[in-house]
């Protein structure tokens, strides 16, 4: 059994006047051996569009939340190292 899944799902297509719409996720899976449960991250990936005349496109969809968070994460890290640069004891020789 594997500890991490990752994987692509498609939702149910919708129906938008002559264009069909179609979700597209992905989904990473933690689960640990001998525990009950594990932890499901679902998050949206594409729109998959459907003309009528048979072309398709895909078109991602941008986690801007994501992007706020790691650069807030960046920043945390970066305050804490520059923090413990300032306040670290000097050795007196």
């Amino acid at each position: 059994m594997r500890w991490i899944t990752l994987e692509s799902h498609a939702g149910e297509a919708v129906q938008a006047g002559a264009r069909r719409l179609t979700p597209l996720s992905s989904v990473v899976r933690l689960e640990i051996p001998g525990w009950h449960g594990g932890v499901i991250w679902n998050r949206p990936a594409a729109i998959l569009v459907s003309e009528p005349d048979g072309q398709e496109r895909l078109l991602p969809v941008r986690d801007k939340t994501r992007v706020a968070q790691l650069l807030i994460l960046g920043a945390g890290m970066l305050g804490s190292w520059l923090i413990w640069l300032a306040f670290r004891r000097r050795k007196v020789k």
